[in-house]
C-alpha cells in the first residue's frame, strides 16, 4: 500500500476527508484538492500528516481545473513519481439553476465536467505507470436518470433530483466509456455509490422542501467513515486490480441502471463532453 500517490478532490469533509484519512492510514502519498483554505488549513493542522498536501482552485470552473492539474503536476515533477490513484470525490447539489462564470450549469460543472477533464490532463501521469486507477464517486440517484442530450445544462424543467440524477448517470457512463478506450493493465476505472451518508452536500444550496427532505433523508445514513473505508480499499488494494469499467457499493460490484450500460449514450456523453473540454 506505501509509495503510491493519490490524488483526491472534496477533501475538507464528509466523505472525501474520511478518505484522505484511510488512505494515509494505509501510507499512501495523498494531494488534495480543495476550494476553501481556511477549512483545509484546519484539516492540514488536525491530520498533521507531511504525506498530505493541499492544492486549490474552483472544480466549478475549466478554467481554475486546468491551474488545478498544473499545480498536481508540479508537485509530482518535482517529487519524480507517477500518479497512482485518482479519486473525484466533489459533488453539488442544487435547488436553483445557477451559471458558473463560463456560463456552464453548475451541477453539471462540478460533477461531470470537473472529473472528466481533470482526468483528461492527468492522463500522461496515469500512465507513467502500469496499474493506475481512477475511481468516480457516483450514486443510486442515477437509476432515475437520463441524460437529456438536448437540454443537457436544463435551460428549461430545471428541478433539483433531474439535473443531480442526470449528472450522477454521467459519472457511470463516463467510467464505462473510458474503461471500453484504455486497455485496464494501464489504467482501471471505477464507478462508486456510497449510499446514503451523513454529510452537508444535499443542504449548503437547497432550500424549503428539498433542503427538508435532504436532511430528514440523512439522518438513516451511515458515517462517511463508512463508504470511505471501501473507496480505500478499490484505490489501494490488490484484489480490485484491472476490474475496470464495474459499479460499486460497499466494495461489492453491483448492477448499475439499464441506461447506465447503453453504449451509444456513452460514447455520445464522452464526445460531446470532450468537445466542451477541447480548448483546455
Amino acid at each position: 500500500m506505501t509509495n503510491k500517490t493519490v490524488v483526491i478532490t472534496g477533501t475538507t469533509d464528509g466523505i472525501g476527508l474520511a478518505t484522505v484519512r484511510d488512505l494515509l492510514l494505509e501510507g499512501a502519498t495523498v494531494i488534495a484538492v480543495a476550494r476553501n483554505k481556511k477549512k483545509a488549513a484546519r484539516v492540514a493542522k488536525e491530520l498533521n500528516n507531511d504525506r498530505l498536501t493541499f492544492v486549490f482552485g474552483d472544480l466549478s470552473l475549466q478554467s481554475e481545473v486546468v491551474k488545478i492539474a498544473d499545480q498536481i503536476k508540479t508537485l509530482l515533477d518535482e517529487r519524480h513519481v507517477a500518479l497512482h490513484v485518482l479519486i473525484h470525490v466533489a459533488g453539488a447539489v442544487s435547488s436553483k439553476r445557477v451559471l458558473t462564470s463560463e456560463g456552464i450549469e453548475w451541477q453539471f460543472a462540478v460533477n461531470h465536467l470537473a472529473p472528466f477533464l481533470l482526468t483528461k490532463l492527468l492522463m500522461p501521469y496515469l500512465l507513467q505507470e502500469k496499474g493506475a486507477r481512477v475511481l468516480v464517486v457516483s450514486s443510486g440517484a442515477h437509476r432515475v436518470g437520463r441524460v437529456h442530450f438536448q437540454n443537457i445544462m436544463f435551460k428549461h424543467g430545471y428541478f433539483l433530483i433531474t439535473v443531480y440524477a442526470q449528472s450522477k448517470l454521467m459519472n457511470v457512463l463516463f467510467v464505462k466509456e473510458s474503461a471500453s478506450r484504455i486497455d485496464p493493465s494501464l489504467i482501471s476505472f471505477y464507478a462508486l455509490d456510497p449510499g446514503l451518508v451523513k454529510t452537508g452536500l444535499g443542504v449548503k444550496k437547497t432550500f424549503g422542501l428539498e433542503k427538508w427532505a435532504w436532511e430528514y433523508q440523512v439522518k438513516k445514513g451511515v458515517d462517511p467513515s463508512v463508504p470511505a473505508h471501501y473507496f480505500t480499499g478499490i484505490a489501494l488494494d490488490p484484489s480490485y486490480a484491472l476490474k475496470s469499467g464495474l459499479y460499486w457499493k460497499n466494495g461489492v460490484e453491483v448492477k448499475p441502471s439499464k441506461r447506465a450500460e447503453n453504449k451509444k449514450d456513452a460514447k455520445r456523453l464522452y464526445e460531446l463532453t470532450d468537445k466542451l473540454c477541447e480548448t483546455k
